[in-house]
């Protein structure tokens, strides 16, 4: 296959755009795949590249799934960006049980609910192994908090679990585990460049079909308990 994308000889993440061609020859390259050797191809009638030996073939979807990975991994590790999440939820009244004022101006509809998962997780590790009640389940990029995760208690919330899905969705077992996740699901690289700019992962609306969604989020609390302030009429 022809990729732009591959590991130099530092374990970098490097595109062919970024590599200069008279000094191709001082770097050595390999597949985000299979870790074959890679031959930077630049020149004036095709579009550049990064090729295998005639010899060899490469996978695609094990191509686009490793790429993937790596940089939903070098997107999180980003000091410089927040790591936004948002998807639908009813925004509920902290207070709603017993709070004298309660009236109709306190309903709220289903919203999309926001938040930087960097206040809660500080660590983006590539094929999290993670073990909850009982289970072992792999994660493609696992979202830990390492003062949590060395805790006694191993709650739901301790992950989440960055799965991507080229053909393959999320398998049914780890869906009904309970453990949060968040599915992105690509079919090219233009694909993966649109999803790691994004500013703010949005979940696919409930309504679009399902084969259709780019992100799905799973096991979510769709009931969202907060401070509300709502005005009451005058005596």
């Amino acid at each position: 296959i022809k990729c732009r994308y591959a590991f130099d000889e530092n374990d970098n993440l490097v595109n062919i755009d970024d590599v200069i061609k008279e000094e191709r020859h001082l770097h050595t390259y390999r597949c985000v795949a299979c870790g074959e050797p890679l031959l930077p191809k630049i020149g004036m009638v095709r579009v550049p590249h990064f090729s295998h030996d005639k010899d060899h073939t490469c996978d695609g979807e094990t191509y686009l799934h490793e790429l993937a990975k790596h940089r939903l991994k070098e997107r999180f590790d980003d000091k410089t960006k927040p790591f936004y999440i948002s998807y639908e939820a009813e925004i509920i009244c902290k207070n709603i049980d017993d709070c004298k004022w309660k009236n109709e101006n306190c309903d709220r509809p289903c919203q999309y609910h926001s938040v930087d998962l960097k206040l809660y997780y500080d660590t983006a590790k590539l094929e999290q192994g993670i073990e909850y009640k009982g289970k072992k389940y792999r994660a493609d990029v696992g979202l830990t908090n390492i003062g949590l995760t060395n805790s006694k208690s191993k709650d739901v919330s301790n992950y989440i679990l960055l799965e991507i899905c080229v053909s393959h969705e999320c398998e049914q077992e780890k869906i009904d585990s309970g453990l949060r996740i968040i599915e992105f699901r690509i079919k090219s690289e233009n694909d993966i460049d649109d999803l790691v700019t994004q500013s703010e992962f949005h979940a696919s609306p409930q309504w679009e079909k399902e084969k259709r969604k780019k992100i799905c989020f799973y096991n979510f609390e769709r009931k969202i308990k907060s401070p509300l302030i709502s005005h009451i009429s005058r005596f």
